[in-house]
């Protein structure tokens, strides 16, 4: 599942943000995360064309769900634009893979085999804190 491994690591240069001043005032409630889980599931729609570029959700039947010509246009918004880690020619190499016709790849937010790395700051104790974040799924024998 390299190819798993290889979207997150372009797509998803994500920041998380404590918004409170400790971890002490956690207070349990876990909507906050809820809707965090939301964003990744939302990332593997539109990595899919399984939602418009406005946000709307299209289903099976529906005339643009998962269109490989849409799909293609979609991939080039999710890439990071501001790191210049893939090159172009990596980029259009890979949408051309996972668009083939032949055999197009798509994600499964509920498959097995595959993680997201993400690097978040924090502020604890007035000190700025650096962590990194990995998230797996289970793994399939």
């Amino acid at each position: 599942m390299r190819i798993c491994a290889f979207i997150f690591l372009m797509f998803l240069p994500a920041a998380v943000f404590c918004q409170n001043s400790s971890f002490s005032s956690f207070t349990g409630d876990e909507s906050v995360f809820y809707a965090q889980t939301k964003q990744v599931n939302q990332f593997f729609r539109r990595f899919n064309a399984e939602e418009d570029v406005k946000g709307k959700r299209t289903y099976s039947g529906d005339s643009t769900f998962r269109d490989l010509k849409s799909r293609r246009k979609y991939l080039n918004i999710l890439f990071d634009t501001y790191s210049a880690s893939v090159s172009a020619e990596d980029k259009n190499t890979f949408i051309e893979q996972i668009t083939s016709k032949k055999n197009p790849v798509f994600l499964d937010f509920h498959g097995n085999d595959w993680f997201s790395e993400v690097t978040a700051s924090f502020t604890y104790k007035h000190e700025k804190v650096d962590i990194l974040i990995f998230y797996e799924t289970g793994k399939t024998k």
